[in-house]
């Protein structure tokens, strides 16, 4: 088949293929307790701004040691290297010696190239870009390498992903410090192909941790608390603007955005409230299962299973918490 007969494919598409997702279904948006969660944000959550409880400022190199120091605590002795590679260098030598549009023959020889050029980095020496924004936000940069247009779906389907860096934005306060960790664990599941089976669980992992990084730096009783109240109020937004995208010019990609937003934090808040109500043991537990995701001895959805955590489970925890950070 020639090149220009290939079907282009949407980036969720190409995500979906190159990091091993099997899906991006779900029933959640259709049941009870997501109508009640949105009820919820509307009459109950009001404007809050978590930026008024900044925590003290600090450096990169704070954040830096923070995650280090968290990953040596957290992952057990678990190999927590990534597939990082320098994008730009090795997509110049891609293109060299496969050319910009490959053929599918070449496909095997291709990810072959890329796996003996990737370097295998501890997820903490990924390099750490911080940018000083009044918004909080941060990525893990991913990339396979060739765009949608110049490779067929086939090509998705064999290639493995590689990090390119870890990219922060916003004042550096232990809020940052949070952030960090969530992008640390988007890059580590990024680096284990089918780790995670339904695309709408992209962000149970890093929510998941950045809620346990919060906890761990509640010293005095109220991080913990800004912190979520700070989480609720992207949930808010994110919640009506689903809701609004359901009545205009509806972006797929968009939809998509909010859904993976809303059900992983859902099933983040479950699987969390087991973690932080239990003792230890039980903590010890889920943190082991989590580290046999990066094992590849299952999947993320088997630990959700096991610990019985569920979107609808979630969403009853997000609005009893609602009510109490709202009065």
């Amino acid at each position: 088949m020639e090149n220009e007969d290939k079907k282009e494919l949407s980036f969720l598409e190409a995500k979906m293929l190159a990091c091993g997702y099997k899906t991006k279904e779900s029933d959640f948006f259709k049941s009870k307790e997501y109508i009640e969660l949105v009820n919820q944000f509307i009459r109950y959550f009001p404007e809050y701004y978590a930026k008024d409880m900044i925590s003290d400022s600090c450096t990169l190199k704070h954040i830096k040691d923070f995650g280090r120091d968290f990953i040596d605590v957290y992952t057990y002795g678990t190999d927590s290297r990534v597939r990082y590679a320098n994008m730009d260098s090795l997509t110049s030598e891609l293109h060299y010696y496969f050319g910009e549009k490959p053929e599918e023959n070449q496909y095997e020889e291709i990810s072959n190239y890329i796996n003996n050029n990737v370097e295998l980095l501890r997820v903490c020496d990924v390099p750490l870009e911080l940018s000083m924004d009044d918004a909080r936000n941060g990525f893990a940069g991913l990339t396979w390498f060739y765009g949608t247009n110049d490779v067929s779906e086939d090509f998705y389907k064999i290639v493995k992903p590689a990090i390119i860096k870890i990219a922060l934005k916003g004042p550096c306060d232990a809020f940052t410090n949070c952030t960090y960790v969530h992008e640390m664990y988007h890059a580590l599941a990024y680096s284990h192909k089918g780790s995670i089976e339904n695309l709408l669980h992209d962000e149970v992992l890093p929510i998941f941790m950045e809620k346990v990084a919060s906890l761990d730096l509640d010293d005095q009783g109220s991080f913990e608390e800004a912190k979520e109240l700070s989480r609720l109020q992207n949930d808010k937004l994110l919640v009506l603007l689903r809701e609004q995208n359901k009545y205009v010019d509806e972006n797929e990609e968009d939809t998509f955005t909010y859904e993976d937003y809303i059900e992983s934090t859902a099933l983040a808040t479950a699987l969390y409230h087991t973690y932080k109500y239990g003792n230890n043991d039980i903590r010890k537990e889920i943190i082991n299962s989590i580290n046999g995701i990066f094992k590849e001895n299952h999947t993320l959805e088997d630990v959700l299973q096991k610990y019985e955590a569920t979107p609808e489970k979630g969403s009853k925890i997000m609005r009893r918490h609602i009510k109490k950070l709202s009065k």
